[in-house]
């Protein structure tokens, strides 16, 4: 190859990556005006946090929970609109991943394979604008798989090491897992290549372990209350959690994206003069892989929602971008094609996938912001609050919604966080008849900890209870209505919801005639008229 094609082509890989990096863009800018979902609203209630303390610990209301990191940006974050909020997010998460793959990699290869492969997983650009972390989480994961792939084996670890590795890892929860095992990796190559090293080089590993095991004991804390609350929810996978992996991560790379990037890291591995890289690079993947998996057979890291086997497409994002980088260095013009070839198959299949996921994704998780106009365009009337109902009016009214204050709201429940304590936290309650059960859970919703308590009915599959007590609530001899989110009224791809089968039954017990308004994508509005009591 001539010195004067080498300069265009280096042109062209600069231009494909701003191109890339502003698809990118432009698929969070059309995902940012969706709206929120249960999760999203619940993790609201709690911002801005004002005492510092309060970013290490479990989160006020609602049972939840965020790494301290993610805290301090909400709580920044706060005065902006909700779509403000998601792209400067995703802004974020898209400046850190371009910026470790540049600086880590220094390649322009490297970063035009993983913007290419980013773009092949929708999931990934929807993360980044949930007002979540699990989006950061995935950057923080992917900074530090480009880390390890990108090191000399032969190195020593190094303070700036124990800055990439600790920066990285308190973007999330499962960035402590990353973490801890490709640092182990690294100094098992250490020792495996020159011995034990000394005291002076063991410094930085040994700083670097100190401060991983006082965030694990700082999220370990922030997560008690939300684990000990739902633990019945995330604790049931058992040995079914190894199938669930695997279809979970199916979810977040597509078996399609995955069979692109295992091939192009194929090519890789038969025709770079640096093989051992590549090697390194699976053999860090397939433990992690493996190590998440036992982790969660075991319920210490449960994984029921693809939101929590991000870190398997910061792998991938890495692995393709390694593997391009080393096609590149091949010698000849036909290193080159290859490199164009790989990159422009992660362009295909990332412009499908984008093109046939993200218009769904663009609607939510629900479609909330129905029920939400339709609180503030309806006259002041009653109105009942069903599952996530209640945390959409509490951020909305923080927020200075007024149209929504006009309401007259019943079925309110305390959204104070606190530990469960007994009977609930006995391995034996939930084993009660469940009249004993609701006779203890149904009388303590003003207390604190009754959103949690609420959680027992999500274990049981059995809604009863509450549904009889919001309706017992309502007002009678009057129109009034109930509104939910979260909650399908007709069947929708999970199938019917048992929150809405428990509400059409408790209505009908008694004798309250309901019509739905409002039935859209897992909310709705029920207009409904329930006879006045009889007369003593």
């Amino acid at each position: 190859m001539n010195k004067g094609s080498v300069r265009p082509a280096r042109l062209s890989v600069v231009v494909a990556c701003v191109a890339l990096g502003a698809f990118f863009v432009a698929a969070m800018i059309y995902l940012a005006g969706r709206p929120l979902w249960f999760d999203e609203y619940m993790a609201e209630t709690n911002y801005p946090l004002t005492d510092p303390a309060s970013m290490f610990a479990p989160l006020p209301f609602h049972d939840q929970a965020a790494p301290p990191l993610f805290n301090v940006l909400m709580t920044l974050l706060w005065p902006l609109t909700f779509p403000m909020q998601r792209l400067v997010l995703g802004a974020i998460v898209l400046t850190v991943i371009v910026l470790a793959l540049w600086w880590l990699f220094r390649s322009r290869w490297s970063v035009l394979a993983g913007l290419a492969t980013l773009l092949a997983i929708p999931l990934a650009s929807y993360m980044a604008t949930e007002l979540k972390y699990y989006g950061l989480e995935m950057a923080g994961c992917l900074v530090l798989a480009a880390w390890y792939m990108t090191r000399d084996a032969d190195r020593d670890i190094t303070w700036r090491d124990v800055a990439i590795v600790l920066g990285s890892m308190i973007t999330g929860i499962a960035t402590i897992v990353v973490a801890g095992t490709l640092v182990g990796l690294a100094y098992l190559e250490i020792l495996a290549r020159k011995g034990w090293p000394a005291w002076r080089a063991l410094l930085p590993g040994l700083a670097a372990a100190v401060l991983a095991i006082a965030y694990y004991l700082v999220i370990r804390h922030a997560t008690s209350v939300q684990m000990a609350v739902y633990g019945g929810v995330y604790n049931t996978l058992g040995l079914y959690a190894i199938v669930k992996m695997a279809g979970l991560s199916l979810l977040v790379v597509d078996w399609s994206v995955a069979f692109v990037i295992i091939a192009i890291a194929g090519l890789a591995l038969a025709i770079s003069s640096d093989r051992i890289r590549i090697l390194r690079a699976g053999i860090a993947a397939g433990l992690l892989y493996l190590l998440f998996t036992v982790l969660s057979v075991l319920q210490i890291y449960p994984a029921i929602a693809p939101r929590h086997v991000l870190w398997v497409g910061s792998l991938a994002v890495a692995i393709s971008a390694l593997s391009v980088e080393e096609i590149s260095r091949f010698r000849g013009p036909i290193g080159v094609r290859l490199a164009i070839g790989a990159v422009l198959a992660l362009l295909v299949v990332g412009a499908v996938q984008a093109r046939r996921k993200l218009p769904d994704l663009s609607q939510g998780v629900e479609r909330n912001a129905v029920v939400l106009r339709w609180l503030e365009n309806a006259p002041p009337s009653d109105v009942g609050l069903w599952f996530g109902a209640q945390a959409m009016v509490e951020v909305e009214r923080a927020r200075g919604d007024e149209a929504i204050a006009k309401h007259r709201y019943h079925g309110w429940m305390n959204p104070r966080s606190v530990l469960p304590g007994p009977p609930l936290s006995e391995p034996t309650f939930r084993k009660r008849p469940y009249s004993q059960i609701a006779a203890y859970v149904e009388p303590r919703r003003s207390e604190p900890g009754a959103i949690g308590r609420f959680g027992v009915y999500h274990v049981l599959q059995d809604y009863t209870a509450p549904a009889k007590t919001l309706v017992a609530q309502m007002p009678r001899g009057k129109t009034a209505y109930i509104i939910s989110t979260f909650v399908p009224w007709d069947a929708d791809e999970f199938g019917i919801h048992l929150g809405q089968v428990a509400m059409q039954k408790a209505l009908t017990d008694a004798g309250c005639r309901y019509t739905p308004k409002i039935r859209v994508r897992r909310a709705f509005v029920l207009e409904i008229f329930c006879p006045p009591a009889p007369a003593d």
